[in-house]
């Protein structure tokens, strides 16, 4: 399956979070981390902390 473009995308958000602490997630978006939770675009998987997925 071919991913959608960041910027083409009608993004989905879905949360997804780490069981332990030895994966840990970093916005794609601002950069700001590390979340042991993240916010993913069920299309292009892009990863975002809550505040820009809200203006994603």
């Amino acid at each position: 399956m071919a991913l959608a473009s960041h910027s083409h995308c009608a993004h989905s958000f879905v949360m997804i979070k780490s069981d332990n602490t030895l994966i840990e997630w970093t916005c794609h978006v601002c950069h700001s981390g590390p979340f042991w939770f993240i916010w993913e675009c069920r299309y292009c998987r892009l990863h975002t902390c809550r505040s820009c997925m809200d203006s994603a």
